[in-house]
């Protein structure tokens, strides 16, 4: 729901537009960082996946997603956090 590059601390909400498919589907969700990848949230029913990065740098987002009959595809997108911007309102 937010596009890169946003700041860490800011939750992101990832939801794949998908059509097609048969019966149910099943998501997957995927984050790189520092060179490895983690399984965020493993296949549910959720269609949605609600992330907060809390390093800035580069990322990748994959997601996972089945259908009923077993058949899978694939996406993966970058993405960057960056650190939080200093804010000074009062002395």
């Amino acid at each position: 729901d937010k596009a890169s590059p946003q700041e860490v601390g800011t939750s992101v909400k990832i939801t794949p537009e998908v059509s097609g498919g048969t019966g149910n589907l099943q998501y997957k969700y995927w984050i790189w960082f520092d060179g490895k990848w983690t399984i965020v949230q493993d296949f549910s029913s959720s269609r949605s996946y609600e992330w907060t990065p809390t390093q800035a740098g580069n990322y990748k987002i994959w997601v996972d997603v089945k259908d009923g009959m077993g058949t899978m595809k694939s996406k993966e997108m970058s993405y960057v956090v960056t650190e939080a911007a200093l804010n000074l309102s009062q002395i």
